[in-house]
């Protein structure tokens, strides 16, 4: 991914970005402080990478011209194994999934290409390679885009648009049970058309399904598409067209059983909402942003139960980095049809702002105990000083007392002698 990552830990922001050379700038910014840069130099430069933070270090999956590495950066330091010693290897993804750490990547070949997915746990690594889209017509395709997206639970979804020799531009979702190894293919869109410029999105709600969106610019109009596995293979009706310059890049945000899905271009963001999961649509919304608000994507984390995973995140700021929220479509915009009642729209706002709060006590309190386990090992430290001084306090004032009584051994304590030895 070519995209800047970006990671908010503690009181902390974590920036990573590629520069000219291939190599990743570490910036950390810091409230009332001044950044703190550290330049991260694999041994070949990186031209795209997806990284996630976990246990205090940061897990790197980049693409260099020798293949693709797997690294570890941890107090400025950066550790690296190749785990695809190809050249034809692209695409890289990771993720952790009940602590099992996970790389994928697309391998070419001649005539095909595979899916290869390393699991790594306890030290070993285990492979298993998919040939992907053995029942086309042709076994020759070209890869044209690729999104990838973990969902838990063992589930990897792969969202591909690919291109036979017939030049069909097939869009088709790959759904992986890493744990049984059971495999779905879902073929979501069939274009006949050369000429096209595309976008693919793949969001996941937070029951794990898995939500497309694409759009198709074709001459002066750009056609907006959505889609789930329950849809596969049907006619798909465009949402709506536009007459963009560019395609749009697409967005999607989940509120309970509701799909928010956005789409912006430089500045300009429009969004749609559905409340019966895509079976219909509100009418398109507009929203502006200064020409400095800094709209932005990054790459994000995504964080659950037993899931860390990466993800594109949308946002504004350039060193604190804030992501855009449902809350921020109430700001000057109102949903059309379906619409949201008040007091949902209330609840929800409450809802959004507690997880907000207690993210950020979380993030306090977590502060607060390396504080206060600092705090004890100075203690500790300070009464083991304590101890070995008052021991040799102890033993100096023994040692005191013996040489004294040795005194009083050897000399009168009542008489005085005199230079001769005489004694008064």
């Amino acid at each position: 991914m070519k995209q800047d990552a970006c990671f908010v830990i503690g009181s902390d922001t974590h920036w990573f970005r590629l520069n000219g050379e291939g190599a990743l700038i570490h910036v950390i910014h810091r409230f009332e402080d001044v950044p703190n840069y550290t330049k991260l130099k694999a041994h070949e430069a990186i031209s795209s990478f997806f990284m996630i933070p976990k246990d205090g270090m940061f897990h790197i999956l980049a693409k260099t011209p020798s293949g693709i590495y797997y690294m570890k950066h941890q107090n400025k330091e950066l550790q690296e194994i190749r785990v695809a010693p190809h050249a034809k290897s692209d695409h890289p993804y990771l993720f952790f999934d009940l602590s099992t750490l996970y790389v994928c990547y697309i391998l070419y070949e001649e005539e095909s290409c595979r899916l290869v997915v390393k699991a790594r746990k306890d030290r070993a690594w285990q492979e298993n390679a998919i040939t992907l889209f053995e029942d086309d017509v042709s076994r020759r395709i070209g890869i044209e885009d690729i999104v990838f997206a973990a969902a838990g639970s063992g589930r990897l979804y792969s969202l591909f648009r690919y291109r036979n020799e017939r030049h069909d531009h097939i869009l088709a979702l790959l759904q992986n049970d890493l744990g049984s190894g059971e495999r779905n293919v879902y073929r979501m869109f069939v274009a006949k058309d050369d000429g096209q410029s595309w976008r693919i999105a793949i969001g996941i709600d937070p029951s794990g399904n898995p939500h497309i969106s694409w759009t198709i610019k074709k001459g002066e109009t750009v056609t907006y598409y959505y889609s789930n596995i329950h849809h596969a293979e049907k006619s798909r009706m465009p949402l709506f067209l536009s007459d963009e310059q560019e395609p749009q890049r697409l967005y999607f945000i989940f509120i309970h059983d509701w799909i928010v899905l956005l789409f912006t271009c430089n500045e300009r963001l429009q969004w749609i909402c559905s409340a019966d999961g895509g079976e219909t649509w509100s009418k398109a919304s507009d929203m502006g942003f200064q020409a400095n608000s800094g709209l932005r994507f990054v790459q994000g984390v995504k964080e659950g139960q037993d899931l860390i995973a990466p993800v594109l995140v949308l946002g504004v700021g350039s060193n604190y980095f804030r992501s855009f929220e449902w809350m921020d479509l109430l700001h000057g915009c109102s949903f059309k049809k379906p619409s949201v009642p008040y007091d949902a729209t209330l609840q929800l706002q409450f809802e959004q702002l507690s997880r907000n709060l207690m993210y950020q006590m979380e993030s306090l309190r977590r502060d607060l105990n390396e504080l206060s386990t600092r705090n004890d090992e100075q203690e500790r430290m300070i009464q083991r000083l304590q101890e070995k001084f008052g021991i040799q306090i102890e033993e100096d004032r023994n040692h005191s007392a013996h040489v004294s009584y040795n005194r009083n051994m050897h000399l009168p304590s009542s008489r005085e002698v005199d230079i001769n030895g005489n004694t008064d």
